[in-house]
């Protein structure tokens, strides 16, 4: 939790009490610490723009417009993936996925071009994520 919010979020006597471990009688002590080390990656360089949310270096994207249409189609995208995929044992989930690798580039593609990304784009990155889905699959299954 304290890595996705950027610093701490518990007094020291709250962590006491989940270890079962006595209340120190300190009022520094319950208060939540502030953050050390500077500040979080959300505040360092406020005046920067923020990256796109899902976005990973390896997207086939081509500007920041392109995202907020792109990134979210491919998360819900790997989302229903996952759900579909985790039903099955990890040594299946690659060769299950590559059999059905023609009808996920066509249902990606079409969730894109529904988003209103061009027809031939759409095409290309459905391909393109897919494949990367499939390289780390056949990774967990190399592990």
């Amino acid at each position: 939790m304290q890595i996705s919010i950027g610093r701490p979020w518990r007094t020291v006597n709250e962590g006491r009490a989940l270890d079962n471990l006595p209340r120190i009688d300190d009022d520094e002590l319950d208060t939540v610490a502030p953050q050390q080390g500077g500040p979080s990656d959300a505040t360092a360089h406020p005046t920067d723009k923020p990256a796109p949310m899902f976005a990973r270096p390896g997207d086939a994207t081509d500007d920041d417009a392109d995202n907020l249409i792109v990134a979210p189609v491919l998360h819900t995208a790997r989302l229903r993936q996952q759900a579909r995929l985790g039903k099955l044992p990890i040594m299946a989930r690659a060769s299950t996925f590559d059999a059905q690798l023609a009808r996920e580039n066509r249902a990606l593609a079409a969730d894109l071009t529904r988003a209103g990304v061009p027809a031939d784009r759409a095409t290309h990155l459905a391909r393109q994520a897919n494949a990367a889905t499939l390289a780390k699959l056949l990774a967990l299954e190399a592990a």
